[in-house]
């Protein structure tokens, strides 16, 4: 009853406001402040930020690793007061202090502090490859270059990093009802269920802290795995994503993709293609070049608004209820262009000449041509390897064209989960409800023009 009422007066909840507690300079006439940090922790004040400046910065240190204005008191009886004195001078030796702190209290490094009460997430945006797909992967690229067209929507990947300080690693995956926990080493096992989110802590810890982390890490993904969205890749980017926002990391758009890549394709073997990492990372409408030495060009298409919303209107995105493993398909594919298949090998470059096509028509505005170049890419796609569709597949794709769609593709590297079609007009609703007697649900979605997305609570 008192929800009701609070919604029909519109009475809000009175949101919580955030204190922040500076401490200023003065050496040691400094320590003067630990009588106000007492006097606020004896009427229960909490400070959510806390900072300072020279001997400020350093009680302010020790407040926001948990110490009490008692433990800093103690800590400071400990210390030659006279040699603090002499440190604060104008011309004093600055390492000085340093040697003081470490040899009187220890030394602590930033990410040591105790930060419980934060909380850093990330989302990052799942994607629809709509022409291209396969020539981002090794060794195609890295011999002729490989050119994708791909387009993020409103579905996505979420990290959330709780820093603990009980020396243990938790894993959290509510969607799938998992959960796995750990000692807090320098290096993990990657075994197990969270394999992405191990691989990552690896790499931060290997190139950036250089010692273990304690944290709680809650993973959720808004598609099953297999879809055929980048679905594994999109999670990584978002888990690297969460780390650079809790460690403040000095990592751009091409660094988080990059180091994404990296963590899945060299650290845990993982096999795939370079798309899903940048198109996560980047988000909106992207042409994209692959070249050798894991060189990547993103060019972000400025397409016109009722040029998209057109697309996303005459493009039927459905589930087809069945997953599938892309490892298995690629590897197929990375074996054609390796044994030199030369069917498979001018199938993907057929599929780049879509991806430039494509570009061009949806620059134009020509969007119903999309149709037509969705299924001359489909055809050269099933030409690539074995796997890519199979005769489920084959019986939609034939059902969606009798319903009035003009082409399609399996998202992804193939074999199952979502698919696409192109449905001019108003053609998508015959072709949805064809789709339906197959037992086949259509997924709604939107496009989005932004990439990852990282904020701390």
């Amino acid at each position: 009853m008192n929800k009701f009422f609070k919604w029909l007066f519109r009475i809000k909840e009175p949101q919580k406001i955030k204190l922040g507690l500076a401490l200023g300079s003065g050496g040691a006439k400094g320590f003067s402040e630990l009588g106000a940090i007492k006097a606020f922790e004896e009427n229960g004040i909490e400070f959510d930020i806390v900072g300072g400046t020279s001997i400020g910065s350093i009680m302010g240190a020790f407040y926001a690793n948990g110490f009490s204005s008692t433990d800093i008191e103690e800590l400071i009886k400990k210390v030659d007061l006279s040699e603090i004195k002499s440190l604060f001078m104008l011309n004093m030796d600055t390492s000085k202090i340093f040697n003081v702190i470490d040899r009187n209290i220890g030394s602590l490094n930033i990410e040591e502090l105790k930060t419980t009460n934060m909380i850093y997430r990330s989302k990052a945006p799942l994607r629809l490859g709509l022409a291209g797909g396969g020539t981002d992967v090794s060794p195609f690229s890295d011999l002729y270059g490989g050119a994708i067209l791909n387009a993020t929507i409103n579905m996505y990947a979420y990290a959330t990093i709780e820093p603990l300080d009980n020396g243990k690693v938790e894993f959290v995956g509510p969607d799938c009802d998992e959960f796995e926990v750990c000692d807090a080493t320098e290096r993990l096992s990657t075994d197990g269920f969270f394999v992405l989110a191990r691989g990552a802590y690896n790499r931060i810890v290997s190139d950036f802290t250089h010692s273990a982390l304690s944290f709680r890490i809650t993973l959720h993904v808004d598609a099953p795995a297999g879809s055929g969205l980048g679905t594994s890749s999109t999670l990584m980017v978002a888990i690297v994503g969460a780390f650079a926002e809790w460690l403040k990391l000095p990592l751009g758009e091409y660094d988080i993709a990059q180091l994404a890549y990296k963590i899945e394709r060299e650290d845990l073997q993982m096999a795939g293609g370079k798309q899903d990492q940048y198109a996560a990372t980047f988000g909106g409408v992207n042409f994209m070049e692959f070249y050798a030495d894991n060189k990547v060009i993103v060019n972000p298409l400025r397409v016109r608004c009722q040029f998209q919303n057109e697309l996303a209107h005459n493009l039927l995105l459905c589930y087809t209820q069945t997953s599938r493993e892309s490892a298995k398909i690629i590897e197929g594919q990375v074996k054609n262009v390796k044994g030199k298949n030369q069917a498979s090998i001018e199938a993907m470059h057929k599929l780049k000449e879509q991806a430039v096509q494509m570009k061009e028509h949806l620059l134009k505005g020509d969007i119903d041509a999309m149709g037509e170049l969705l299924n001359f890419g489909w055809e050269y796609k099933k030409k690539m390897t074995d796997g890519i569709s199979n005769p489920f597949i084959d019986k939609l794709y034939d059902t969606a064209l009798k319903a009035g769609a003009t082409g399609g593709k399996i998202s992804g590297a193939g074999g199952g989960g979502f698919m696409f079609f192109y449905c001019p007009n108003c053609t998508r609703f015959a072709v949805e409800r064809a789709l339906a007697e197959l037992g086949v649900a259509a997924k709604r979605y939107e496009f989005t023009s932004n990439g990852l997305k990282t904020w701390t609570i």
